[in-house]
């Protein structure tokens, strides 16, 4: 570029710098988030021309009543609706429908003042929030659809003709921020015919609003309905995830459209050819969050976004990719001990000792979880087939490069058995282990949904701390955990305190699934949930909070540390690759 301002993006600095920038053709907003897009309608009133989609279909999106409406003229579902004018209609229609409702202001950012109403008390609350958010613009209250997966659709479009675009998954249901939740590219759960009526949808989305250049669509999918959510006409977060995903850079040819389609309106734009389904990686992006330094904030997803940042990493199947991403957001993750488990025979002892091992600093340099494409250097010694180690002095990771160098097969029936395996190296091994997770699942649903992996968990090598529902309705399953009083129980010196816990360093990882009491963020709502959860985040203790989260999160490690739990990839759970590794593998042209 010629040059670069380095001001605030306000209505007043970019009307300066255009009437500065005398051969200025135009103004682009829809690649600077949700700031440039509420500039549209007043740039455009004060006389700029605006690049790419108009304002006035950039407010048919943003205005949540006009899209609304424009949905049920073109005839595409969508959660039931209403403009709130009066509490007394948002009341009235939140009895019609049914509670929860979602209360949806407009021209907000990162979904500001979007709350879950479960009650007439929290509608009324919630409202005059909303209202105090977006003064200007209307409020629409929907029904939130419980147990709905969200999909997300991001694309470029030239006058409303759809050019590219890549579907992908949230792991958690719908109610979590699209900028909390975790991706997953390409959608691994989706059917074909659904991915088909997505398309077309937002085809039809992108012909009404004559769309030029990007644009996300969120969907709701339950029983194979699916509902719009909304459409942002501008470069979602996704959009360099996704690029980097397929090698394909959307962003460039939402450029091309925006600015060369403006220019010359017999341009022709060509889309990139690519499968959006046939590829042999997965790529999930997962949210980082700063609640360490938001004092008393309750580290909850919710539909408000919290997330300061965002980590994606790739793997060969969505149980890797998830593992890469967890560790590389500074994730530090539990280690199984084998002689907890209720099925060593089944454990993966090298991918055990491999963690051990890291986690005391014996192979890694740096113990700081990295991206780097390349392997990490090894600290102590790198293997030489022709020269000869003592194995019984220092034994190697037996599912580690060197040893696959070496020729040896880690799922061969010479592997050592527990015993061996706790005695056989020189550091103290036993002290490495990480097993403690603590239980506390609110929802009774929520529970039910966990029992399988509970017990993996146990088949693995964890001891399970649960509070007294969880630990009770768990026993009930044949699923043993200690109990432990939650924190506002005083059980004395019979029995150990979650908090305590958390606080001496007991509890190396937390499941703590809240229930609808979460959804009230107020400094006075310290409820016991409130309290483990904020005890975990002021000590570093990893925390996940949502049931379809957690439950990722055991699979994945049961593929990773299990042998016999659907283990359907090669002998090698974690693999080192550089980013032009797996664009060669799924035949993606690099062209730099």
């Amino acid at each position: 570029c010629d040059r670069m301002y380095f001001e605030e993006i306000s209505y007043e600095r970019v009307l300066d710098i255009y009437e500065i920038e005398k051969n200025c053709r135009g103004i682009i907003v829809s690649v600077g988030g949700q700031i440039p897009n509420n500039l549209a309608i007043p740039l455009h009133n004060a006389g700029c021309k605006i690049l790419g989609t108009q304002p006035d279909n950039i407010d048919c999106a943003e205005n949540r009543h006009r899209f609304s409406k424009l949905l049920d003229e073109l005839h595409i579902d969508q959660p039931l609706w209403c403009e709130a004018r009066t509490l007394n209609e948002a009341q009235q229609f939140a009895k019609r429908v049914g509670y929860p409702v979602l209360i949806r202001p407009s021209y907000v950012l990162s979904g500001a003042a979007m709350s879950v109403s479960y009650n007439s008390t929290d509608l009324s609350t919630y409202l005059q929030k909303a209202t105090d958010v977006s003064p200007d613009h209307p409020v629409v209250i929907s029904k939130f659809v419980m147990g709905a997966k969200e999909i997300e659709f991001d694309g470029v479009a030239n006058n409303g003709k759809l050019l590219n675009y890549a579907i992908s998954e949230h792991v958690e249901n719908a109610g979590v921020h699209s900028g909390d939740a975790t991706l997953i590219l390409p959608a691994q759960n989706l059917y074909t015919e659904t991915t088909k009526r997505i398309k077309k949808i937002a085809k039809k989305i992108a012909a009404a609003l004559h769309i030029t250049g990007p644009f996300n669509t969120q969907f709701l999918c339950k029983d194979n309905h699916i509902k719009v959510i909304e459409c942002n006409l501008r470069a979602s977060r996704s959009f360099p995830f996704v690029s980097k995903t397929f090698n394909v850079n959307f962003i460039d040819l939402a450029t091309r459209a925006m600015v060369l389609g403006s220019i010359d309106p017999d341009y022709e734009i060509r889309p990139v050819n690519f499968n959006i389904h046939d590829m042999d990686f997965v790529c999930v992006k997962s949210p980082m969050f700063s609640f360490t330094r938001l004092d008393g904030a309750d580290p909850v997803l919710r539909v408000e976004m919290a997330s300061t940042g965002e980590v994606a990493c790739f793997g060969d199947n969505k149980y890797e990719a998830f593992i890469k991403a967890l560790t590389s957001s500074s994730v530090k993750l539990p280690i199984p001990n084998p002689s907890l488990s209720t099925t060593p025979n089944n454990l993966r002892l090298d991918y055990i000792y491999q963690d051990l091992r890291l986690c005391s600093g014996k192979i890694i340099s740096s113990t700081s979880p990295s991206c780097s494409p390349t392997p990490p250097c090894e600290e102590e010694t790198s293997l030489d087939k022709d020269k000869e180690y003592d194995f019984e002095q220092e034994p190697i990771p037996f599912g580690s490069p060197n040893m696959k160098a070496m020729g040896i097969n880690p799922l061969q029936s010479d592997t050592p058995n527990i015993s061996e395996f706790l005695h056989s190296s020189s550091f103290d091994i036993k002290s490495a282990f990480r097993p403690n997770i603590l239980l506390s699942i609110g929802p009774q649903k929520a529970k039910y949904s966990f029992v399988d992996c509970a017990s993996l968990l146990k088949q693995m090598g964890f001891q399970i701390y649960a509070t007294e529902n969880t630990h009770y309705f768990y026993k009930t399953h044949s699923i043993e955990t200690n109990l432990v009083n939650k924190p506002s129980q005083n059980g004395g010196k019979t029995r150990a305190n979650a908090i305590s816990l958390i606080e001496d360093g007991t509890i190396h990882f937390v499941i703590n699934i809240p229930g609808k009491d979460s959804n009230d963020n107020s400094v006075d709502n310290k409820t016991d949930g409130f309290m483990i959860r904020r005890k975990s985040v002021d000590f570093n203790v990893p925390l996940i909070s949502n049931v379809k989260l957690a439950k990722l999160f055991v699979t994945s490690l049961a593929k990773k540390y299990l042998k016999s739990y659907e283990f359907a990839f090669d002998d090698e759970f974690l693999h080192v690759k550089s980013w032009r590794e797996y664009m060669n593998s799924a035949n993606r042209n690099i062209n730099y």
